[in-house]
């Protein structure tokens, strides 16, 4: 499975993010941007179980030079 998110306006356009790995190995959906509403998922196949109820996926640019964004499910392109 992949996922990615194009962004489409800023400085950043044109990149192409994907759901980013924290150092613990996990992915984070949340429904808001704060910390403490995270919820840790290690594969991405239950990433799309949350996404489909309403929680957002944590997206970087896969060189790590930019800064994460959390991005919808309509946002996504999945594969």
């Amino acid at each position: 499975m992949k996922i990615e998110y194009t962004v489409k306006r800023g400085k950043f356009a044109g990149r192409i993010f994907t759901p980013h790995r924290h150092e613990d190995g996990l992915f984070v959906v949340s429904k808001t941007r704060f910390r403490r509403d995270y919820i840790r998922v290690l594969m991405l196949a239950d990433v799309l179980t949350y996404l489909d109820e309403g929680f957002r996926i944590r997206v970087s640019d896969p060189s790590g030079d930019f800064p994460t964004s959390l991005v919808s499910k309509r946002s996504l392109v999945i594969r």
